[in-house]
């Protein structure tokens, strides 16, 4: 999951970081190629094949609780997407899709909650709860088949980046978006795609959807897929050698690139993943990703995404624990990862649609890191929401704090300001506070503050 600072020549990348080998071999089918005659046609899923609108409930039972989700249809598909396999010889055929089949929801009794699902081709509902900080679990039908375990109140950290500033409280007033193209690549399909085209475009907008759904909330951005290639051939298989290989990803996609999809990833078996370290630059908005045992690969694709975005590995110095940025096993950006991947789409912005207010489901909001100063016995006011973001674009205020800090300080809510006291202990405090949109959607952020002697 190393981000890679690469320069360019008119020759092709000429540096690359330690331990990364690029393969230089000349692959002769590329992405653009036309598709021949031959065409797949992909079944559908019995419950409602993506076709129904309005909102559908299912329930999955989470250790004996009965969690109930309500799922309203998002569409995650670009006006251009199309899916072509690539057999022997070489040739792209095409592929007759379903309808869009993808799902974004909220948890009855779970204010903290966000869903997101696709109905797969065998009909079955999948995909990934997320609660506040983070907290995650997957699920097949009603059973849930894998959760997050790392701590979602880690001791905190003092930033080694910068947060973000109240311009980021924008962020959500109108979402925007952009489009992936994915490369299948053929040891990703032999490994899970069970030999069937259907399976491994239901394992791809599975994780399209479980990266939009936390994109959307935390960094107010979309990203949607564009063009799915599928290395179904061995033979074929320009990544034979080495998937691992962001060279060859661009010479197969380059003339894809800020035409029909915004950004490419080529999709391996296993492992962790690489990506152009930019600001979403045109020529730099590439990356290769892992999956995972079920075949997904969301967990690094989601990662992955924000190197392009400019986030780095261990940004800000896991100041709010395991996050996206600090060891991916939380399903949320810090406050520094969120500064770094806004600043840059406000950089990128041409690159990026404006799609208008988010209305698809309702979203929780996210609060931001916030961090103070102040001496033993001292005490400050912070204005938490200033930085705060809600994706529907829905009003939010702090509505609660933890009465007591991480360090045994005072906290209050007065006029709207967070209000600490600290106490007789120094070093990196921590104070807690809840945030509301609204909807009643409900999170929790953090307030960092170094209390000195």
């Amino acid at each position: 999951m190393r981000a890679r600072v690469l320069t360019k020549s008119a020759k092709g990348l000429v540096a690359v970081t330690v331990g990364v080998v690029v393969c230089g071999a000349v692959v002769p089918t590329l992405a653009s190629a036309a598709p021949t005659g031959v065409v797949h046609t992909l079944p559908t899923g019995s419950i409602d094949g993506g076709s129904s609108d309005g909102v559908r409930t299912a329930t999955v039972d989470d250790e004996g609780e009965q969690l109930t989700l309500r799922l309203h249809k998002m569409n995650l598909r670009g006006p251009d997407f199309s899916m072509a396999v690539q057999e022997s010889g070489g040739e792209l055929s095409h592929v007759v899709i379903p309808a869009p089949r993808s799902y974004i929801g909220s948890v009855e009794g779970h204010p903290d909650a966000i869903v997101s699902a696709i109905v797969d081709s065998a009909g079955t509902l999948r995909g990934q709860l997320v609660f506040d900080r983070g907290a995650s679990i997957e699920f097949v039908g009603s059973d849930v088949v894998g959760r997050s375990t790392a701590p979602i109140d880690a001791k905190p950290q003092w930033p080694t980046a910068s947060i973000a500033t109240a311009s980021a409280a924008n962020v959500g007033k109108t979402v925007k978006q952009f489009v992936v193209g994915l490369d299948l690549s053929g040891e990703w399909y032999s490994a899970h795609g069970e030999g069937s085209p259907a399976v491994a475009l239901d394992r791809a907008e599975e994780s399209m959807a479980r990266t939009a759904a936390i994109w959307i909330r935390d960094v107010g951005i979309q990203p949607i897929l564009g063009r799915v290639v599928l290395r179904a051939d061995a033979v074929a298989d320009p990544y034979s050698s080495s998937c691992e290989n962001l060279e060859q990803l661009e010479e197969l996609w380059s003339d894809q690139v800020g035409t029909s999809v915004d950004q490419a990833t080529a999709v391996c078996k296993s492992g962790g993943g690489n990506a152009y370290y930019s600001k979403f630059e045109l020529d730099h908005s590439y990356a290769h990703v892992g999956a995972e045992p079920d075949g997904t690969f969301s967990r690094v694709l989601r990662h992955e995404l924000g190197h392009n975005f400019y986030a780095d590995d261990y940004h800000g110095g896991g100041a709010e624990g395991s996050t996206i940025m600090n060891g991916n096993d939380l399903s949320r950006f810090d406050g520094t990862e969120f500064a770094a991947i806004v600043d840059a789409a406000d950089v990128a912005s041409a690159r990026l649609d404006d799609v208008g207010r988010y209305t698809a489901s309702p979203i929780p909001p996210y609060a931001a890191l916030d961090t103070a100063r102040v001496r033993s016995g001292g005490a400050i006011a912070v204005d938490a929401v200033a930085n705060d973001h809600d994706s529907n674009g829905d009003s939010i205020k702090v509505t609660g704090v933890e009465a007591t800090s991480l360090l045994g300080g005072t906290v209050k809510l007065e006029n709207g300001e967070v209000v600490f006291e600290a106490g007789t202990k120094t070093g990196t405090d921590r104070i807690l506070y809840t945030l509301t949109d609204a909807a009643g959607g409900t999170s929790t952020g953090w307030i960092i503050v170094d209390v000195s002697a």
